[in-house]
């Protein structure tokens, strides 16, 4: 499994329900989770493949933003 991390600007509550549907089907219901209360609001992924093209497509698509996280 591979653990993805992002910084994004998904600030509240609110923000993480536009785009829940689309995380769980790319990701699967209960692996991924956001820390809004971070300063990074980090969206954190487990998978098993990379998907992080696709992460950056889903958030854009919804008005947010992401980056990467080392």
């Amino acid at each position: 499994m591979i653990i993805l991390l992002f910084k994004t600007n998904l600030a509240c509550s609110h923000d993480v329900d536009r785009v829940t549907q689309d995380l769980n089907q790319l990701t699967g219901k209960n692996n991924w989770s956001v820390d809004i209360g971070d300063e990074d609001k980090v969206l954190r992924i487990l998978v098993n493949t990379d998907v992080t093209n696709e992460i950056f497509h889903l958030l854009n698509k919804n008005g947010y933003t992401c980056e990467p996280l080392k």
